[in-house]
Protein backbone atom coordinates (compact mmCIF):
# COMPACT_ATOMS: atom_id res chain seq x y z
CA UNK A 1 0.00 0.00 0.00
CA UNK A 2 1.48 3.43 -0.96
CA UNK A 3 1.26 6.11 1.32
CA UNK A 4 -1.90 8.08 -0.66
CA UNK A 5 -3.60 4.36 -0.05
CA UNK A 6 -2.62 5.05 3.85
CA UNK A 7 -3.61 8.48 4.11
CA UNK A 8 -6.96 7.79 2.59
CA UNK A 9 -7.58 4.28 4.53
CA UNK A 10 -7.03 6.51 7.48
CA UNK A 11 -9.51 9.25 6.40
CA UNK A 12 -12.56 6.90 5.94
CA UNK A 13 -11.26 4.73 9.07
CA UNK A 14 -11.65 8.06 11.02
CA UNK A 15 -14.63 8.99 9.80
CA UNK A 16 -16.61 5.93 10.41
CA UNK A 17 -15.00 5.69 13.93
CA UNK A 18 -16.66 9.43 14.46
CA UNK A 19 -19.47 8.52 12.73
CA UNK A 20 -19.69 5.49 15.38
CA UNK A 21 -19.33 7.90 18.11
CA UNK A 22 -21.99 10.13 16.97
CA UNK A 23 -20.29 12.85 14.92
CA UNK A 24 -23.23 14.31 12.63
CA UNK A 25 -20.30 15.33 10.53
CA UNK A 26 -18.78 12.17 9.89
CA UNK A 27 -22.17 10.42 8.91
CA UNK A 28 -23.07 13.53 6.57
CA UNK A 29 -19.61 12.77 4.92
CA UNK A 30 -20.30 9.13 4.92
CA UNK A 31 -24.06 9.07 3.57
CA UNK A 32 -25.02 9.65 0.01
CA UNK A 33 -22.59 9.71 -3.42
CA UNK A 34 -20.50 12.77 -2.06
CA UNK A 35 -17.25 14.01 -4.68
CA UNK A 36 -15.01 13.59 -1.27
CA UNK A 37 -16.48 10.19 -0.15
CA UNK A 38 -15.94 8.81 -3.95
CA UNK A 39 -12.51 10.35 -3.94
CA UNK A 40 -10.82 8.49 -0.80
CA UNK A 41 -12.86 5.29 -1.45
CA UNK A 42 -11.33 5.43 -5.16
CA UNK A 43 -7.48 6.36 -3.72
CA UNK A 44 -7.25 3.13 -1.57
CA UNK A 45 -9.51 1.10 -3.47
CA UNK A 46 -12.57 0.51 -1.50
CA UNK A 47 -15.82 0.57 -2.51
CA UNK A 48 -18.79 3.33 -1.51
CA UNK A 49 -21.08 0.67 0.12
CA UNK A 50 -18.46 -0.78 1.95
CA UNK A 51 -17.79 2.11 3.87
CA UNK A 52 -21.48 3.09 4.01
CA UNK A 53 -21.78 -0.24 5.38
CA UNK A 54 -19.16 -0.40 8.58
CA UNK A 55 -20.62 2.87 9.14
CA UNK A 56 -24.15 1.29 9.93
CA UNK A 57 -22.45 -2.12 11.28
CA UNK A 58 -22.73 -1.64 15.05
CA UNK A 59 -19.50 -4.53 15.62
CA UNK A 60 -17.23 -2.48 13.89
CA UNK A 61 -15.52 -0.76 16.30
CA UNK A 62 -14.90 -4.09 17.85
CA UNK A 63 -13.70 -5.55 14.98
CA UNK A 64 -11.70 -2.75 13.63
CA UNK A 65 -9.85 -2.68 17.25
CA UNK A 66 -8.46 -6.16 17.27
CA UNK A 67 -7.52 -6.06 13.89
CA UNK A 68 -5.51 -3.19 14.96
CA UNK A 69 -4.47 -5.66 17.88
CA UNK A 70 -3.33 -8.08 15.72
CA UNK A 71 -1.11 -5.72 13.19
CA UNK A 72 0.62 -4.18 16.22
CA UNK A 73 1.51 -7.65 17.71
CA UNK A 74 2.57 -8.61 13.80
CA UNK A 75 4.58 -5.66 13.12
CA UNK A 76 6.51 -5.60 17.05
CA UNK A 77 7.69 -8.72 16.55
CA UNK A 78 9.01 -8.07 12.54
CA UNK A 79 11.52 -5.44 14.93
Amino acid sequence: MDPHQRLALAVLTAAVEDAHQGDPGARSFLEGQNQRLVFWCSVCGVGVRSVQRAMRDSGWPARLAAARAVYHVERSERR
